[in-house]
């Protein structure tokens, strides 16, 4: 699993248990609007208890990296990126790749650099064909932040359109 990287903007860090200190974050992060093109099961949580089952649950899932500020030396949480496929020593060939930010950032392009720099970073470290996100197609934001970077719409599942950049 990749420990850390960066773009211009970000930290990028992977997130390793279910740690206290994260409790508040999730509480935080996880609103009515951010969570709003998201699973169900994403909705709702209030609790300590209720973040650490959510974030035990991502980790399960695949890698999970937390999303920091450059600018605060890696002190100002803004969100989570969620890369499945990455593992321990396997080296996947397709990854899937999901992200969740904070509203108080949304509209500033961050994401657009967090999927640039996750396009570059796993290029460079690591055996990689091709990484696939899944939108709901009224997610706009998404869509775009995609398809910026290179993804092509390749299938729909249900509610969710499927982009995939490969290599």
């Amino acid at each position: 699993m990749l420990a850390q990287f960066e773009s211009k903007r970000l930290l990028i860090s992977t997130v390793q248990s279910t740690h206290f200190l994260l409790d508040g974050h999730i509480i935080e992060l996880l609103t009515d609007r951010t969570t709003q093109y998201l699973p169900p099961h994403w909705r709702g949580i209030a609790t300590p208890h209720q973040a650490r089952g959510w974030i035990a649950e991502r980790l399960k899932e695949g890698g999970v990296y937390a999303l920091s500020l450059k600018e605060t030396c890696g002190n100002t949480f803004i969100g989570f990126l969620f890369l499945q496929g990455i593992n321990g020593s396997a080296k996947p060939r397709e990854v899937r790749v999901g992200y969740i930010l904070s509203e108080k950032y949304w509209g500033q392009g961050l994401v657009s650099e967090l999927i640039a720099s996750v396009v570059e970073t796993l290029q460079i470290n690591n055996t990689i064909t091709a990484i696939t996100g899944g939108v709901s197609p009224d997610n706009i934001a998404s869509v775009k932040v995609l398809t910026k970077n290179g993804f092509i719409y390749t299938e729909s599942s249900d509610t969710t359109d499927f982009y995939t950049y490969t290599y």
